[in-house]
């Protein structure tokens, strides 16, 4: 194959190029890179919805068969072992903000993490071979191929005793534990190590090359390691590198971070049929099948098309209800814009995984006020969750019950307060008059008052009442999945 793949300087035969090519795969265990391209400049590999990788076609004129191979090993690694995505190059990125040469430190450090990984881990020494025969691009180069040098016993580089200090140096750093604080001390330490020998350098990956969409996505996923603080600095970094703008970085937060809870959602079961009570106005989130053609004229369109409105007597299986979320955005509640409200993350939880069983959530977030939002679908049920008002703690009592007068059917209501109600006497016997209800009470704020857990005794023996005491605000996400269904972390 070597001669197949050397043709003195012309272009190298393809077919052979594919053999060593899914011959590096295989060693790798297949990563999702299925083509590669010969092209001018230098070899990169590109990320995105495609995974590409460029071969350039200087390179592939000069190397030998276990120098391409190294070459080949080198770049797949970045998807196999490091960095692996788009999230962990933004992260990088991010931590390196204080660095004018962020992205070329970022680049050069994950091409010697994947070095490191071939030889150390996979036994792949060709991607030595490489090094052997690419040229040195400049001081930092020279850095690289010397430390390299001294892991791996082969003689890359001649060095000078500056460079053997910063060697030194880098020999302290364990650049194959990946855990996500090591893996950012690790960025910082090198970065100031390496940052001043680095000169006419173009980074192959740059945060700039992917797409909106791609960008999007990638915050999201990073959501799930930083916390709220730090995502919105995150997104604040991003959007002045890039077009990108994340517009609610915190409500993005809660957002992704209640997709580690997946629960189960108890579909209502009857026996018995349903019987048409009254017609209303067809409104275009409802049910196709509740609409009525003959008081309709046939027409579907607004001010004429009606809809029957059932009366569930003995009822019939039917599937996941409404949800309806009572949130109390008070002053001694945490605001979720300072700091993490577990009560809106798990407000959050419950919404999402109503929604992504077909059914609408409707929102009353209470104060001195209470703002409320029929069933719907959609961002809007975020918004008015993660509303934040600081004030009182009154729920008005009235209003709320005119707004579960408008809802068409019975919906599943849950409460999410520390209790410390001002008028609790009026919102118990307001309960008390509910078919159900399921209160999450973060008691801290008024345990060991007597009449306060008098209150609370008497509503836990209603008909249909059922309370979640939570010691810890932390534990709500946690409680909503346990009264919903099934944990999956």
């Amino acid at each position: 194959m070597e001669d197949e793949i050397q043709a003195g300087g012309a272009i190298p035969n393809m077919e052979a190029l594919k053999e060593l090519f899914e011959k590096v795969r295989k060693k790798l265990y297949y990563p999702p890179v299925e083509k590669f391209e010969v092209s001018e400049g230098e070899s990169r590999f590109e990320f995105g919805r495609r995974l590409k990788l460029i071969i350039g076609k200087e390179e592939v004129k000069v190397f030998s068969r276990k120098a391409l191979e190294g070459l080949f090993a080198l770049n797949l690694n970045h998807w196999a072992k490091h960095p692996y995505d788009l999230k962990t190059i933004l992260l990088e990125e991010y931590w390196l903000r204080d660095f004018e040469k962020r992205s070329e430190i970022r680049d050069i450090f994950d091409d010697l993490v994947s070095t490191l990984d071939l030889i150390f881990n996979r036994g792949i020494d060709e991607v030595i071979d490489y090094y052997h025969q690419a040229p040195i691009r400049g001081k930092h180069d020279v850095l690289i191929r010397a430390y390299l040098q001294r892991v791996s016993g082969e003689m890359l580089v001649d060095v000078n005793e500056d460079i053997e200090r910063r060697v030194d140096e880098l020999m302290k750093i364990d650049f194959l534990d990946l855990r996500k604080m090591r893996l950012r001390m690790n960025l910082i330490r090198f970065g100031k190590i390496i940052e001043d020998l680095i000169e006419g350098f173009q980074p192959q990956i740059s945060v700039e090359d992917f797409s909106e969409e791609d960008l999007r996505e990638a915050l999201k996923e990073a959501a799930w390691e930083l916390d709220e603080r730090e995502f919105e600095d995150l997104c604040r970094f991003i959007g002045k590198k890039t077009s990108t703008v994340i517009k609610k970085p915190r409500k993005v937060w809660y957002m992704e971070k209640a997709r580690n809870y997946s629960i189960y959602i108890q579909p209502r079961s009857r026996t018995g049929s349903l019987y048409p009570s009254e017609i209303r106005e067809f409104e275009f989130d409802d049910k196709i099948e509740a609409f009525n053609p003959v008081d309709s004229y046939g027409k579907l369109i607004p001010g004429i098309a009606k809809k029957y409105v059932y009366e569930d007597f003995e009822g019939m299986v039917g599937g996941i209800s409404d949800a309806v979320i009572v949130i109390d955005s008070s002053g001694s509640m945490m605001d979720p814009e300072r700091g993490v409200s577990y009560a809106v993350l798990g407000a959050f939880v419950i919404a999402r995984n109503y929604l992504e069983n077909g059914a609408r959530v409707g929102v009353v977030n209470f104060s001195n006020e209470n703002l409320s939002l029929l069933p719907t679908r959609g961002d809007v049920v975020f918004d008015h969750l993660i509303l934040y008002q600081g004030g009182g703690t009154h729920l008005d009592v009235d209003e709320l019950k005119i707004y579960l007068d408008r809802l068409r059917t019975q919906p599943d209501l849950i409460m999410i307060t520390d209790g410390g109600i001002e008028n609790i006497d009026e919102v118990s016997e307001f309960i008390s008059k509910l078919k159900s209800m399921t209160v999450i009470w973060i008691k801290k704020h008024v345990e060991g008052l007597k009449e306060f857990s008098e209150r609370v005794e008497r509503l836990k023996a209603m008909r249909g009442v059922e309370i979640f005491e939570v010691e810890d605000e932390k534990d709500i996400p946690s409680i909503a999945v346990r009264r919903f269904g099934d944990f999956y972390a």
